[in-house]
């Protein structure tokens, strides 16, 4: 019987600390580092992935919407023909002077204004009483007033010197006739010019 008990004892021993070390060695393959290679781009992830950002080794990010990768600048002026009747439409495009219409945001973009600034010179006594900026976003139109800031008379012209430049923070999506500056004067002018800029940059939508 004893001898019986200690071969059993004998062989259980064995099998014990002879399978330790072979779940000893998997383990230690398991947590070595072993190159992957991934063939198929995008590659489909399913549930949460984590990616760490220390401090001594942060990721690296960049802004796609990043203003100074998409400059972008909006310009419409009228003379004195368009400014003749007192009350005028001003279509800004990316190039040209009067504009029938306007609509040059590029497709797939959103033109994001920051400042609008104008200029309008005319006849003495002739200001401007109202200048209105149309945008139109996701479907919905905006209106945006300014208010012009008399300089005096000028130096080359016989008229009154108005100006403004206001920062705003303004959207205008392609596909419309928009942004549009709509000019009210106090009075019909014989002569003058009315210019404005639109600036800001563009979005990927």
């Amino acid at each position: 019987m004893n001898d019986r008990y200690h071969a059993l004892v004998s062989a259980a021993s064995f099998v014990l600390f002879g399978i330790t070390p072979l779940l000893g060695a998997n383990e230690a393959a398991a947590a070595a580092s072993v190159p992957v290679t991934v063939t198929n781009t995008p590659l489909p992830v399913q549930g949460t992935v984590s990616v760490g950002n220390a401090v001594t080794s942060p990721v690296n990010v960049r802004g796609v919407d990043e203003p100074a990768r998409q400059p972008f600048v909006m310009f419409c002026g009228l003379g004195a023909t368009e400014l003749s009747p007192g009350n005028a439409y001003c279509y800004p495009h990316i190039n040209g002077l009067y504009q029938s219409q306007g609509g040059n945001v590029p497709a797939g973009k959103r033109f994001v204004i920051e400042t609008v600034s104008a200029t309008y010179n005319g006849d003495p006594g002739i200001k401007p009483a109202s200048i209105l900026l149309e945008t139109q976003v996701a479907n919905t139109g905006t209106h945006t007033y300014f208010h012009a800031n008399s300089d005096g008379s000028t130096c080359c012209f016989g008229g009154d010197f108005w100006s403004f430049v206001q920062p705003v923070r303004l959207y205008a999506d392609a596909g419309n006739n928009l942004p549009s500056v709509r000019l009210i004067l106090s009075g019909a002018p014989t002569d003058g010019n009315f210019e404005v800029y639109l600036i800001g940059y563009l979005v990927n939508l």
